[in-house]
């Protein structure tokens, strides 16, 4: 497209005159301000406003009038309305209230042969009068406030003060009444008394009076009511003209309003045409010579002005616009050739991704793979610690239990409330510690499963970095160590066992050997003693050497049967053989022998309760139980002292109890009392081996009984020992089998 030069398209709008439409519009606009009756040279912004708050001056100042004047006549109508409104409501209250007070009255005659009956209504007759009271000084209260809105002020205010005396003679007239009539003492004789007063009081003076008021109120409502419905009336014919004038002003505001909107904008269109006119003449032709004529010195005036400049500047402009344009066309092929070269380097980016992606993906399945095949748990965790990834095997070790919805929750979220109580702190503080200072991290520590059980694993963890240095989060492996926790368990016990075998064999080769060096050298002296010296000693004298080695024979033989009886024991090879006995019987005749073979000065008190004349129990466990504890009573007290055995039978166990006053068994020593070669501090200077009460203890288990010792240091020693018995019938079953 061709343009001309520049001081072609001045020229052209210099010597071009206007056309006939030009000239028409162009006077219409010189002829408007002078009908607007304003100057030529006023701006469109002054004539508009000046419109405008003319439009909007007369429809306010008429809205505000007609709002405010109707407003006047509703308020008044309103006022007058809630006047009588009230009036009605509480006169219509204290009427029913009256009319309820005189019931109650009414019904005192038929119900004072009902006492209780005639307090509840009497109650009931106090509270109306309270309430007449209360609405008497409510409307009393509305009249002074109503005084100026209600006609009816003055007769209300008038009949007001007669009710006031009314309704107080009878109230004091009517407790005069009942103040005469005992009601707690009523016969059926001043029953009938009684209901002549009330009935005579119904009939008097004041409660006539009280019912002229009564109907005097019932004119008053009916007054009242009128008055209201005339408010209310008035009300709505307020409300009618308040509307008639408020609507009146606007519709008379918007007709003006649309005239001065009309004749303004007709004001600014016509100019506004003329340079359209000869904008759409320049779009049309591509005539950039054209001017706008100025015909006025507004706004309209300055707008053609500056079109005619922009005008001149569009032509200007296109033909830069043009130049520019093959530039752009030169610069757009290279920078497709640009484009062109960055498509196909992202796409081999985008095909190196893929690729990447793909063996990213399997390596994830290969370590799926491998993490699921392998034996040890592993786990994936955040930056916080808190785990992402649980392997097949961490899984099926690590704790499950029941939500309250039913669904299985395992420690994946919160697997430290799994930990045991006993290692929970520390743990939390060690993984705490790994996660803030991101290093490795080992422990082992127990799990407490929902069914009770407890595991230890062994748990490991390393940060996990990306190739920048940011943390990723933690990795690491949980090991069920349990079984190797167990084995180590079971190897230190066998360790302690074998370091107490160990002892215990060093104890009995020590005390056995001292318990039979002694013996065996009274046998030895005793020997050589009458074999090199027979032909000198008396008969007597070789007597004595003969029962000493009798008595050191028989302390061997003991001594090897305690522990014959002992390793028995250990063994389980000694079995209970019960059968039936004569318990007392056989306690009486041990006492016998036991206080021959000690030659001891001891006083010995046996006592036996039962119902039973025979029991069943193993005679022989029995002899060994009670045989050393009454040894060992008799040993470690002093000579003269008294030994007590008592035995207690129930039918279904049999209690023996052997009490002396010795030595006493401290404290300490009484929690190994019961150990085989254990002997008290305090008793280390008596002679002994250690295994009686050893021997006591396991022929108590065999049978299935207890054994308790109560002791103080020198004040005695009592041994309590329970065993259960078995029924004759079951004895005599077992026989026969």
């Amino acid at each position: 497209m061709s343009h001309p030069p520049k001081s072609s398209l001045q020229h052209r709008v210099s010597s071009e005159p206007l056309s006939d439409y030009d000239s028409r519009q162009g006077a219409g606009l010189l002829d408007f301000p002078t009908r607007w009756s304003l100057r030529r040279a006023k701006s469109i912004r002054q004539k508009i406003g000046w419109s405008h708050a003319l439009a909007i001056g007369v429809a306010v100042i008429g809205s505000t009038f007609g709002h405010l004047l109707g407003d006047a006549y509703a308020r008044v109508a309103t006022r007058n309305w809630e006047a009588a409104h009230q009036e009605e409501r509480l006169l219509s209250s204290l009427n029913l209230a009256v009319l309820a007070a005189r019931s109650h009255q009414q019904q005192f005659i038929p119900l004072l042969q009902n006492p209780p009956a005639f307090e509840h209504e009497h109650k009931h007759f106090l509270g109306h009068v309270q309430k007449i009271r209360g609405l008497r000084a409510e409307v009393q209260t509305a009249v002074v406030t109503h005084a100026r809105f209600s006609q009816a002020s003055v007769e209300l205010e008038a009949w007001l003060r007669t009710y006031d005396s009314t309704i107080e003679v009878y109230t004091e007239q009517l407790d005069q009444v009942l103040q005469k009539i005992d009601r707690s003492r009523l016969q059926t004789a001043n029953v009938s008394a009684a209901q002549q007063s009330l009935l005579a009081f119904t009939n008097s003076d004041a409660a006539l009076e009280l019912d002229s008021l009564s109907d005097d109120l019932t004119l008053l409502l009916d007054d009242v009511h009128a008055r209201e419905m005339e408010a209310d009336i008035a009300m709505h014919r307020a409300e009618d003209l308040h509307s008639l004038i408020t609507y009146t002003s606007l519709l008379l505001s918007v007709v003006l309003a649309v005239v001065l909107a009309l004749r303004t904008s007709q004001a600014i269109a016509r100019p506004i045409e003329a340079v359209t006119q000869v904008a759409q003449r320049a779009a049309q032709e591509s005539r950039f010579d054209l001017q706008a004529p100025a015909l006025t010195d507004d706004e309209v005036g300055r707008l053609a002005t500056a079109f005619n400049g922009l005008i001149r500047q569009v032509g200007q402009y296109t033909q830069e616009l043009e130049l520019s344009r093959q530039t752009l066309e030169l610069r757009v092929e290279e920078r497709t050739q640009e484009l062109k070269q960055t498509i196909q380097e992202l796409e081999e980016e985008i095909s190196l991704r893929c690729q990447i992606q793909v063996a990213l993906h399997k390596s994830e399945e290969l370590f799926r793979s491998l993490s699921a095949c392998s034996p040890v748990g592993i786990f994936l965790a955040d930056v916080a610690g808190g785990l992402t990834y649980m392997n097949p095997r961490l899984q099926a070790l690590s704790p499950k239990s029941t939500a309250a919805n039913g669904t299985e929750v395992s420690w994946g979220a919160s697997w430290m409330e799994w930990v045991h109580p006993e290692d929970r702190d520390r743990v939390l503080s060690a993984w705490a510690e790994h996660i803030q200072q991101g290093g490795s991290y080992a422990d082992e520590y127990r799990l407490q499963m929902p069914e009770g059980e407890t595991r230890w694993v062994h748990a490991r963890s390393s940060p996990l970095f990306a190739d920048t240095g940011i943390l990723l989060g933690h990795v690491g492996t949980v090991e069920d160590v349990t079984e190797q926790k167990q084995a180590e368990q079971e190897i230190r016990h066998a360790l302690a066992r074998e370091r107490e075998l160990n002892e215990l064999r060093a104890r009995f080769v020590t005390t056995v050997s001292h318990e039979f060096r002694t013996p065996l050298t009274v046998i030895v002296s005793s020997t050589e003693l009458v074999q090199h010296y027979e032909h000198k000693m008396t008969q007597e004298k070789k007597q004595q050497h003969f029962e000493k080695i009798q008595t050191a024979s028989r302390y061997i033989t003991h001594l090897l049967d305690e522990v014959l009886l002992l390793s028995q024991a250990s063994s389980s090879e000694l079995q209970p053989n019960p059968a039936l006995m004569d318990l007392e019987q056989f306690c009486r005749n041990l006492l016998e022998d036991m206080q021959v073979a000690s030659f001891s000065s001891h006083t010995f008190r046996f006592r036996y309760q039962s119902f039973h004349p025979s029991v069943c129990l193993d005679e022989r466990l029995l002899r060994y139980i009670l045989t050393n504890l009454l040894s060992n009573a008799i040993k470690y007290s002093p000579q003269g002292s008294e030994v007590e055995l008592e035995v207690t039978c129930d039918g279904a166990s049999v209690t023996l109890s052997v009490q002396d006053q010795g030595i006493g068994i401290p404290a300490a020593d009484q929690l190994h009392l019961f150990e085989a070669f254990h002997r008290a501090k305090n008793a280390t200077n008596i002679p002994g081996v250690g295994l009686g009460l050893s021997i006591v203890k396991n022929c108590v288990d065999i049978q299935g009984g207890q054994i308790t010792v109560e002791s103080k240091v020198d004040l005695g020693t009592k041994f309590t020992v329970v065993l259960p018995l078995i029924s004759q019938s079951h004895e005599t079953q077992s026989q026969e089998i």
